[in-house]
Parts: structure tokens; sequence; C-alpha cells
């Protein structure tokens, strides 16, 4: 009877936990894999159980209240040691199996690591990969990622970080446009580029200060609609090489030489550099970047 009330009080309070970084019902019981409505049970549950109001609504999400916030600290404590023995009882595994999620940004997802995953899968038959395509700051110790391959330096505690390479960037255009690309520089061109939240980025700042036109035609917030509009010849972009290059759509423009670079450094916490199974997928990963270093690298 303790066993169940114990694991029923974990529940309730891992509930809050979610449902606190998540802001909304829905998204709590998608992580969970529950209805919605055992999430709302719970929460009676537990503020039930303690006595006192633990969220509230604000502008459609859920935040914590005074008393909620002393015990989501809590729960986010408890969340973290609880992934330090996930980390700990599979490190202490020396088979090699098991899922191991990988995060890095889509484009790079689709066109460098997708086409070497049945070379790893038959080497190691009862791993498992998933892929999280997305450039959010996911947690280590939330267990929200094992392994991340970011294109910036990152500053981060209890991570083991390794730089694998360059990323080359080059100007791209419709293989369809007949046009002499040789002086594209004083040509008054339709320019692509990324909106206004990507200006940070070297590729996006490399646009600003070459093109001709003050205003581009059009502003895209993702690599693939950037890649659909370039090949629609509807402009001409900055695009990965390692993208650009595979394209036979695409025609570089920009010579031989990329025209800016981005670094690419490997990321895993340090609870799990001896992982079995993150091992021989970190060694996967090192292995791509050699193989195919020229084509990530843009040189050609």
């Amino acid at each position: 009877m303790t066993s169940t009330a114990t694991t029923l009080n974990w529940e309730q309070i891992r509930t809050l936990y979610i449902l606190v970084n998540e802001g909304t019902i829905a998204k709590t019981a998608k992580i969970l894999d529950v209805h919605p409505s055992t999430i709302s049970r719970r929460m009676a549950e537990l503020e039930k159980n303690t006595g006192v109001r633990l969220v509230r609504k604000k502008s459609g999400m859920y935040v914590p209240t005074a008393d909620g916030q002393d015990v989501y600290q809590k729960s986010r404590m408890m969340a973290e040691q609880a992934a330090w023995f996930e980390r700990y009882r599979e490190n202490s595994s020396a088979e090699v199996s098991g899922t191991v999620r990988v995060t890095s940004i889509e484009s790079f997802v689709i066109s460098c690591l997708l086409p070497h995953v049945l070379k790893l899968r038959e080497q190691y038959p009862k791993l498992n990969l998933e892929f999280l395509s997305s450039d959010l700051n996911l947690s280590f110790n939330k267990r929200e990622m094992d392994v991340a391959i970011r294109f910036s330096k990152p500053s981060l505690q209890n991570v083991v970080i390794k730089k694998l390479g360059n990323i080359g960037v080059a100007l791209y255009a419709s293989a369809q446009i007949d046009n002499d690309w040789s002086n594209y520089q004083s040509q008054d061109i339709d320019w692509i580029t990324y909106e206004d939240d990507y200006q940070f980025l070297p590729e996006a700042r490399w646009i600003a200060k070459n093109m001709k036109k003050s205003t581009p035609i059009l502003k895209a917030s993702d690599a693939g609609t950037l890649l659909a509009t370039i090949k629609q010849g509807i402009g001409v972009g900055v695009l990965h090489c390692y993208t650009g290059d595979k394209d036979k759509d695409l025609i570089r423009i920009s010579g031989k030489k990329p025209i800016t670079s981005r670094e690419a450094w490997l990321l895993v916490h340090a609870d799990y550099r001896s992982n079995p199974k993150t091992c021989r997928v970190i060694e996967w990963l090192m292995d791509v970047f050699e193989r195919d270093k020229k084509i990530i690298a843009g040189i050609q």
C-alpha cells in the first residue's frame, strides 16, 4: 500500500512539474501520454493533498501560485534526480540497446545523418535513435536529449563539448533560371533571407551586407521554406552547403569557397560519456563528420 501511494504522489508532482513547464494541459498530457482529464485529476488530488492552490491560469497558460512555486522547485529537483538515477542505471549496462535522443537542426538531420542510419542499425540492431529536430535549448538534466549537435559553441555546466568541424554556407539559385551568375554581386536580383528573429546568424548577416536591394522579396522562418522558395526560382538565397550542393535543382552561384561558415559542436552530458549506447552514437556521429567533412564544410 505504501509503495502505491508513493508512486501516485510522484506522478502528481511530476504532472505539476511538466504542467508548469509546458503551460497547458494538452501539452502535458501529450508528454505523459495520458488523457487530458488525467492531468486535471492529478492536479486536483495534489492540491487536495497539499491543502493549497498550486496553479492558476494567466493568459491561457497555467502558472504556479506562490505556494505552487515552492512545490515546483522541489519537483524540479526530484525530476533531475530521477534522470540521474536513470543515467546511472544505463551506464551500468554493457549492452548497446535502447534509445538515444539526438537533437540538431532539421536540415542537418535530413541531409547528413539519415543517410547513415541503416549502417548504424546494422551494427547495433537493438539501438534506436530519436531525432529531435530543434534549435530549442533542451535540457540534458531532464532527459529531453542525450546528445546534441549545435552550430555555435555553448556554455553549459556538466556537459562535455567537442568540436566536430565547420558547416559551410553558400549562395544558391534555381537551376531553372537562365542567367550568368559570374557577376551576381552587381546584379539587381531578388533575394530571400531569414525572418528578423534569425538575423543574428552569420548567413543572414552576410545577406544583409551584400544584397544590392535594400529589401528582400521574402523572409523565411525555417530552412525548409527557404530551400523550397529558392528551388521555385522566386529568388536566390543562402543555404548550408550540405543541402544546396546535393540538390540537383540548385546551383551554387557564389563560387567554390563558402561565403561563410559556422562551427559544429557535439554535446553530451558528463554522466553519459561512458554510457555504452551513447558512446556508440557519438562514435557514429564523429565518423559521419569525418567521412563527409568536405561536403559539410562546403569545399568543392
